[in-house]
């Protein structure tokens, strides 16, 4: 091998740099693809999928460019008080205290998270509830994301507890919130906790 072949092998290649941008609502060149624009107005196109409208990290060194894992964000709530739900009705669950909210998807005694802008990605949301007595008749927990519903019902008569778990594409805007309906004939009570956490963009 001459000099000039080793001297070659060791001349420093393109520097590799972070830009941050927002991912363009555009058709991606391939499906492991999308279109990131920069914040001077360039568009450049990224290995890796993303929600239209969410900010990303985008490791590049001028020709090519990926997404880089996304920050963590999300949040867990709970409530410790009861609260009453009467027999016959759904009743959406308000969240009394905050563990976590890493950008403010919601705010406590509220029962909507809301998707924070440039925050879209695939988001894992799980809720367990508790009932202060046993049900009786029909009874289910559900979670609404962006209009879609994830039920579990109750299947046994005497069930006290319910959890209803989901992993949904969520966008800017978008928004979560829990209900739970039960037949039992009287007013009961209700705790529990819910997660929200983005797993990917």
């Amino acid at each position: 091998m001459s000099a000039d072949e080793i001297a070659a092998l060791f001349k420093p290649g393109p520097l590799w740099r972070v830009e941050r941008g927002t991912v363009v609502a555009d058709v991606a060149p391939t499906p492991a693809q999308c279109r990131v624009e920069l914040p001077e107005g360039r568009v450049i196109s990224a290995h890796g999928a993303a929600v239209a409208g969410t900010y990303v990290d985008v490791l590049t060194d001028g020709s090519t460019a990926r997404l880089l894992s996304p920050v963590r964000a999300g949040g867990s709530w709970s409530r410790t008080s009861g609260q009453s739900v009467g027999s016959g009705s759904q009743t959406t669950i308000t969240w009394t205290t905050e563990a976590v909210d890493t950008h403010g998807f919601l705010t406590p005694t509220s029962g909507t998270v809301t998707i924070p802008t440039g925050m879209g990605g695939l988001y894992a949301i799980t809720v367990a509830l508790d009932a202060a007595a046993a049900l009786g008749g029909r009874c289910y927990a559900q979670i609404t994301a962006a209009g879609r519903i994830y039920r579990t019902p109750f299947t046994s008569p005497g069930e006290d507890r319910v959890s209803v778990s989901a992993t949904v594409p969520l966008a800017s805007g978008d928004t979560i919130s829990v209900a739970v309906f039960h037949a039992s004939g009287s007013t009961i009570t209700w705790t529990g906790a819910l997660y929200v956490n983005r797993a990917s963009y």
